[in-house]
């Protein structure tokens, strides 16, 4: 597996500083620069695994990339923090590694000497 491209933003802490409380401009920028560093857009991306603390961050993070929350490639690899762990359990860590043994076991299409997204 080889990272293509990646962005870190973050928006505003405090509740009362945000422009609006459904969007996020660090989610909307940061896919956007990954995406771009990358090469791809979000309709090469095949499998996601969204941050879940709130179903707001789901529906703002699909907001902000442009899908539906009904996206036919699913929105998690994980079943979501509520099924895998908690914010206190490493939930990042274990996405980060079941996206892997998913993009590892996924031959649908792609030569095996290019790398998976």
């Amino acid at each position: 597996m080889f990272l293509h491209g990646y962005a870190d933003a973050n928006d505003h802490w405090f509740v009362t500083e945000k422009a609006d409380l459904c969007s996020s401009p660090a989610v909307r920028i940061a896919s956007r620069s990954a995406l771009e560093m990358a090469g791809l857009s979000i309709d090469d991306i095949d499998h996601f695994d969204l941050y879940s603390c709130f179903p707001s961050a789901v529906e703002i993070t699909c907001k902000e990339l442009g899908i539906s929350e009904d996206d036919p490639r699913g929105l998690t690899v994980t079943g979501g923090l509520p099924y895998y762990g908690g914010p206190g359990n490493s939930y990042v860590v274990m996405s980060i590694c079941e996206m892997m043994k998913k993009l590892r076991e996924d031959t649908s299409g792609t030569p095996p000497d290019q790398a998976r997204r």
